[in-house]
This record gives structure tokens, C-alpha cells and sequence, in this order.
């Protein structure tokens, strides 16, 4: 069975740079600059930002090395969370979208047997991000996509979102959820706190409401895989499901949280392998994916350290076989873009 990290980011070198001005004035996105010393910086949402190798974050080459040195054989790739530009106007962002799916899919479909794709989309605009994502599923050939735990502020069980989960229910694509723009930022300024806090919090956040918000009895068929473990949802569910049986806001369920939470996908990224083992114990192996976060400093340096600490029944499970019936990996040569299967039956 193949290695499979599904957590892992990738910045296509056809859109270096990609950065814009939205209409709050700030700057999002990446270009490439150079930090006080002088040196080659990748400058994110108009700052300076050291926390990985920006060879790392684009440089196919070097990330096959990487991955051979850790033992990895594929990459689900998806956009650093700075590419998802929910804060330009809808219009903007889906020409940003359309640029960085494009080229991701050029990378994937040259190297099936190394990558799969997970696309981004507009999904301030719930109807343009649906059709966006049927675009790089069915005509790029990409795998998934990749969403924010909020878009400008707003949670993800918010009636809006609908017409875009439908769209991903009817083309069965997995979901990897990811932190971005995280709750309480104000607070979390010193430390690395918006990292180390923010963004497990703001995975919470978003598993909550879209349990507690009803949208996986809506979409039963939704497959979503949470980053970084899932954030503490798997240490708090049992508060959850108390509050289901005695707080009025909490019983529109049919069921309590604890049986939703076993209806989604987790990765690895727990950093402690007590947190790792409770969450299998919580969850199950075959809910378990590998995640390394590469290339950030905040990943997981030794993805097969992880798995070895694992029970070897189970290992496999996680090591990839969860992960490769998500993406379609070992099915051939994974999925053909529309256009390309056109073209080769005429």
C-alpha cells in the first residue's frame, strides 16, 4: 500500500506570483520578496513569512526528493490557505481560482503516480464556487477540493452554503477542510497563538456547526477530512453530546454529535502520539489520513515516525488505504480531464 500525505501545500510555479489588493485595503496572497537580511522571503498577505523553504513551496524536484526522503509515494496538493482569497469580490477570486486550478492540474496529470489535486474556488459566492468546482473536477481532472473553516467569518452551516455542497455531494469529491482567518485573532497575536490556537480552534468551530447546523443530515454523502487531528472537536464531543441531551439549542439532531463526528475523515497532525492514539480510539482507523503539512514548519517532519507509532493492524488504514478510495488512488492512472478524454476518443 502506498504512503498517501493528503495534507500538503503547493503554490504551482505558473502563478508566482498571485497576490492582490482586496477592497479592504489589505493585501492577500504570495509573491516572492525578500526579508530583512536580505534574504529570498515569500511574502505572504503583503508580510514577510519564514515558516518554510520557499523552494519547498513550489519547486517540484526538490518535493519529490523530500517525499522519497520521507517515505511518502503520493501528495494530495491543495493551496496554502493565503490562496483562497475570500476577501476579493467573487468575480476576482474565481479568476484566481480558475489560474491556480489550471496549473495544478497540469502538475497532477503529468504525475499521476506522485500527485493527486484538490481545487480551490470562490466560495464567498456559493453558486460560482459550484460551478467552478464541477469545472475542475470534470474538465481539469482534479480530485477535490479545498475550503476554509469559515469565509469571512461567516460558518459553514450558514443556509447560502448549500447550493455549493450540494454540487460536491452529486460529484462525490472529497472535501479537506482547512483553518483560515481563524476566530479570536485579536488575542492571539503574541506567540504564534494565531497557529498554535487559532487554527485547531477554528477547525472546532466549523466541525460544531455543521454538526449542530444539520448540513450532514442535508448532505449525508459529504466526505470532509479536517486538518491538524480536527482540532480539539475529538477531546470536546462528549461536552457536545451532553449539551445534545439537555440544551434546547442543541436537540434539532436526530443524533447525538459523537455519531456525526464518526462520519468524517481526520489527519494525523496531532503532534503527541496520546492525542493521535485518542483520536483513533475515538474515531476509528479507517476515518484516519495522513497529513504532514508540508512544507510549513508546523508539520510533521517524520510521517512515517507517525505511522510506525500506530498499531500495526491498523497502520495501513491510515498509512494510505482510507485515502487512496478518496482520491481514487491504485484505480489506474487516476481521473482523466474531460477534455482529454474527449479528445482522445475522436
Amino acid at each position: 500500500m502506498a504512503v498517501i500525505d493528503v495534507h500538503c501545500h503547493l503554490v504551482p510555479p505558473r502563478c508566482l506570483p498571485m497576490e492582490a489588493v482586496a477592497p479592504d485595503g489589505r493585501t492577500y496572497g504570495l509573491r516572492l520578496g525578500r526579508d530583512a537580511q536580505g534574504a529570498p522571503c515569500p511574502v505572504v498577505n503583503g508580510q514577510p513569512n519564514r515558516n518554510c523553504d520557499p523552494e519547498q513551496l513550489w519547486n517540484l524536484e526538490r518535493r519529490l526528493r523530500d517525499m522519497d526522503a520521507a517515505g511518502v509515494e503520493v501528495q494530495v496538493l491543495s493551496p496554502p490557505p493565503f490562496l483562497l482569497f475570500y476577501a476579493l469580490p467573487s468575480h476576482t477570486a474565481q479568476e484566481y481560482a480558475r489560474r491556480f486550478n489550471a496549473a495544478l492540474a497540469e502538475i497532477t496529470t503529468a504525475r499521476p503516480d506522485r500527485f493527486r489535486g484538490m481545487a480551490t474556488v470562490p466560495l464567498q459566492d456559493p453558486e460560482r464556487a459550484a460551478a467552478e468546482l464541477e469545472y475542475a473536477i470534470t474538465e481539469l481532472g482534479l480530485h477535490g477540493v479545498e475550503i476554509g473553516t469559515n469565509v469571512n467569518g461567516l460558518n459553514l452551516d450558514e443556509p447560502r452554503f448549500a447550493p455549493f455542497f450540494e454540487t460536491v455531494q452529486r460529484l462525490a469529491v472529497p472535501v479537506f477542510v482547512h483553518p483560515h482567518a481563524v476566530a479570536g485573532q485579536e488575542r492571539l497575536q503574541r506567540y504564534y497563538l494565531g497557529n498554535l490556537i487559532g487554527n485547531p480552534l477554528d477547525t472546532t468551530i466549523c466541525i460544531a456547526s455543521l454538526i449542530f447546523g444539520g448540513v450532514l443530515d442535508a448532505f449525508p454523502g459529504l466526505k470532509l477530512i479536517f486538518a491538524h487531528g480536527g482540532g480539539q472537536a475529538p477531546y470536546l464531543v462528549g461536552r457536545w453530546d451532553r449539551g445534545h441531551a439537555v440544551r434546547p439549542e442543541c436537540q434539532a439532531l436526530p443524533q447525538p454529535p459523537s455519531a456525526y463526528l464518526q462520519r468524517l475523515y481526520f489527519d494525523t497532525l496531532c503532534h503527541r502520539p496520546q492525542a493521535l492514539h485518542y483520536l483513533l480510539l475515538t474515531v476509528g482507523a479507517s476515518r484516519l489520513v495522513l497529513g504532514t503539512d508540508y512544507p510549513f514548519d508546523m508539520g510533521d517532519p517524520q510521517p512515517q515516525a507517525t505511522l510506525a507509532a500506530l498499531p500495526a493492524a491498523e497502520r495501513a488504514a491510515v498509512a494510505g488505504e482510507t485515502a487512496a478510495r478518496l482520491y481514487g488512488i491504485g484505480d489506474g492512472a487516476g481521473r482523466t480531464p474531460a477534455s482529454k478524454a474527449r479528445s482522445t476518443t475522436r
